[in-house]
């Protein structure tokens, strides 16, 4: 019977019916290849995984795909970086790319013109297919640039494609385009533009590097709002779909008065592919299905063929990150640089003041995992610590703009009335500065506007009517972020030199770095008890039970400095299947002694220590036979770690009770062998003891205190020890004979779903950790018989 009503349906379907693959990317910032420069690992993304999912479509839907970009595609990454600043070559790397995936159309985005005008155009011009623009002007001849619509023909269908650019570029990279374009508001443009296009095609589509919506990042009186991507749906000229772009939020599909909506991943983290079916009426095509839906990249394989391309372009970055510039001598973190004054920002300060001649600096906290590691310090690390192409500036500023300006900085942590403290969703960290130069306090029990107290310059208290230089990122002074009190500061010193050129220059200068040299702590929150919840949102509190200040993990020797959302970003970006055959054999760490299998062996260990710092649990737990394969006492690579720890497990956090945590070790202990490794705690037992009466003491392995068996801690594990509902612990060797008596059902917790695997997180663990790595040889485990 269903066999036969899937036929009627078919012979219901109208059989001139014409179909479409819209495939759409957005904000790929550079990232072509499959690799993250920064980090030395696989990226999550990247234009060569979106390739092959899209010949994947072309394949599978002959004559029916088409592909289009909604801009940033050139500027943002290290890749992009090198191949805009240091190797003029032609084609640019990222046109020749895009070409040979084979798009259709694509338009500008604001970061398109970071590294000026000049290669922008010569992008456009290498460009195989059109770029569309119905908003940026050519002067003086104020006409438009590009051509303001494409008509693609596909499978009988007539796509007409425009795209639109958020006004803000003129604020942003208004040096860039002055006297050569012009990007005018968006609303007015539309209706010229869609009129046209309905007139020549059956479906309208708009790329619009421009957001959904939110509050400008500007003031954008005269210039014109940043998102209005919303806005496209409402008045008589609206289009049938919209590819939105600018503020790398992800929408699989919004419908909005007809007009369907998508946004994929930045970074290519994502493609958004829409179905859509047609069928003629009145004279044209007519679309009747729209079915929308995103494919996540990171699992993906890359294209061999572009990772072929793009062989030669990708050794010359990894060659150009890895150059070293100078010397640490010492770890610099900036785990808590937006708590507390630290090394590493009182030394960028000091670099952009040298850099500008002022007499301030400010400066954004924007990736809490950067830092400098002792040793030779590289490109790749300065890269990360000032990522962004806007030029330095020294601004004259007065003292009430100062205080204004702190005060809008200080709106990143929001304080409820229960006194707890947050970071605030409408003031995200990349609008929270630190001032370098001055002194100050940061008072979170007062309201926002009112925070800053104490500001003080050489020691003297700040008057409004007080004038300061101040070095700033030239977006910065522009008012992006809400800073609208610095837009209109006078500009002092303008050398276009970016911040990464400075901080190149200034270490290669001085050769050798400590952070004893910039030692100081200008500026601090208050009162102590909202200071030291601010600080717990970025360091896990260990020391709490004690009553102590949170401190970092001294056991993980890794930057725990990130906030929740960050934390989840970070998973995505370290989410990676070992990349083919050219990473196969690279050694990514060494092993001083071997990492043997079974109980007691250092392989479970190292891998619930992995799983303990993938998480930043309190507690990390693995199965004696999760580590499948020994790892012999010499340079490994990713494949041989790979093979140690075999499987589809996942990665599970576990927020439980003191209690809880007590009842699930009686499990694990009632065999006379434990049948799990223990990261995070030191457990006493008795095998001569009962079952699940065998434990004696738990003791938390940083602090040496017993646990509490009320408080909560986190407790990271894999998928391999959970079964059904409940935990399962280990092999029928292992497993109580009277059945699982594991502290109820999982149910009860709010467990944290990760998708990163126990062969990833463990090399990863192993490759930051110093060389060569000894596998842990501490006393976790002690009977007392």
């Amino acid at each position: 019977m269903p066999l036969l009503a899937l036929l009627a349906g078919l012979a219901m379907a109208p059989v001139d019916t014409a179909r479409i693959v819209l495939v759409a990317t957005t904000d790929m910032h550079g990232e072509v290849t499959d690799w993250d420069y920064l980090r030395n690992t696989p990226l999550a993304g990247g234009l060569a995984r979106a390739a092959a999912v899209i010949d994947s479509l072309r394949e599978r839907y002959p004559g029916q795909v088409v592909v289009v970009d909604a801009g940033d595609a050139f500027a943002g990454s290290p890749f992009s970086a090198y191949f805009g600043r240091q190797d003029a070559r032609e084609p640019y790397p990222v046109i020749d790319a895009m070409n040979l995936v084979g798009y259709d159309a694509a338009t500008p985005g604001d970061h398109d013109f970071d590294f000026g005008a000049a290669l922008f155009n010569r992008a456009l011009a290498a460009a195989n297919f059109p770029w569309v623009s119905g908003n940026i002007k050519a002067l003086p001849a104020d006409t438009l640039a590009l051509a303001p619509f494409v008509v693609v023909q596909r499978n009988g269908v007539k796509l007409a494609i425009t795209g639109f650019t958020t006004p803000g570029t003129m604020v942003w990279n208004g040096a860039q385009l002055r006297s050569r374009y012009r990007i005018d508001r968006i609303e007015p443009e539309l209706g010229k533009v869609v009129g046209a296009m309905r007139e020549n095609a059956d479906l309208v589509i708009v790329l619009c590097h421009s957001g959904f919506g939110g509050l400008p990042g500007y003031d954008s009186t005269g210039v014109g709002a940043e998102n209005v991507a919303a806005a496209l749906a409402t008045g008589g000229s609206r289009p049938d779909i919209v590819v939105v772009g600018h503020t790398h939020q992800e929408i699989v599909d919004s419908v909005i008065a007809g007009v369907h909506f998508v946004q994929p991943r930045a970074q290519a983290g994502s493609v958004a592919i829409l179905h859509l079916a047609l069928v003629p009426k009145d004279g044209r095509l007519t679309p009747v299905r729209i079915r929308a839906e995103r494919v996540p990249l990171a699992e993906v394989r890359p294209s061999a063929r572009l990772l072929r391309r793009l062989s030669e372009p990708h050794a010359a970055v990894l060659r150009w990150v890895t150059t070293g510039v100078g010397e640490s001598q010492g770890r610099f973190s900036l785990a808590t640089a937006r708590v507390e004054d630290v090394p590493l920002m009182r030394f960028i300060h000091e670099v952009q003041r040298r850099a500008t001649g002022a007499d301030l600096s400010a400066a954004t906290v924007l990736d809490l995992r950067a830092g400098l590691e002792p040793g030779e310090i590289t490109l790749g690390e300065l890269f990360r610590l000032a990522p962004s192409e806007y030029p330095l500036r020294a601004v004259r500023i007065t003292g009430e703009q100062l205080k204004a300006y702190l005060e809008q900085s200080a709106r990143y942590f929001f304080v409820d009335s229960t006194a707890r403290v947050f970071t605030n969703r409408y003031a995200p960290a990349d609008r929270y500065d630190v001032l370098g130069g001055a002194s100050y306090v940061i008072d979170l029990s007062q309201p926002m506007g009112s925070r800053i107290t104490a500001l003080t310059v050489r020691g003297r208290a700040v008057q409004a009517s007080d004038s300061f230089t101040l070095a700033i990122a030239a977006n910065r002074h522009q008012g992006q972020g809400g800073f609208a009190m610095l837009a209109r500061a006078p500009i002092v010193a303008d050398k276009g030199v970016t911040l990464r050129d400075a901080l190149i220059a200034e270490v290669k200068r001085r050769r050798t770095i400590r952070p004893d040299q910039f030692d100081g702590h200008d500026w601090s929150l208050t009162p102590t008890y909202l200071a030291r919840r601010a600080r717990g949102l970025f360091v896990r509190e260990t020391a709490a039970a004690a009553g102590g200040d949170p401190e970092p993990d001294p056991a993980s020797g890794l930057n725990l400095g990130r906030t929740r959302a960050e934390q989840q970003a970070e998973d995505s970006i370290e989410r990676e299947r070992e990349r083919a055959a050219a990473a196969a054999g690279v050694v990514v760490a060494t092993l001083r002694l071997p990492a043997e299998t079974g109980p007691g062996g250092g392989l479970g260990r190292l891998l619930a220590d992995a799983y303990r710092n993938a998480l930043r649990a309190d507690v990390g737990i693995a199965l004696t036979d999760e580590g499948t394969t020994r790892l012999p006492a010499r340079g490994l690579t990713a494949s041989e770690i790979e093979a140690a720890a075999m499987g589809e497990a996942t990665l599970l956090g576990i927020p439980m009770s003191g209690a809880d945590l007590s009842e699930l070790l009686e499990n694990a202990f009632a065999r006379a062998a434990p049948c799990c490794e223990f990261s995070g705690l030191q457990v006493e037992y008795d095998p001569s003891a009962k079952p699940w009466e065998r434990v004696r003491r738990v003791r938390l392995g940083a602090t040496g205190k017993s646990i509490d068996r009320k408080r909560t801690y986190l407790v990271a594990i894999s998928s391999r020890l959970v079964q059904g509902d409940g935990f399962s612990l280990g092999s029928t060797d292992c497993r109580p004979v009277q059945g699982c008596r594991t502290p109820g059902q999982l149910s009860r917790w709010q467990v944290e779903q990760t998708t990163r695997r126990p062969a990833e997180v463990l090399r990863e663990y192993l490759r930051h950790l110093p060389q060569p790595v000894t596998p842990p040889e501490d006393r976790r485990v002690v009977s007392t018989r």
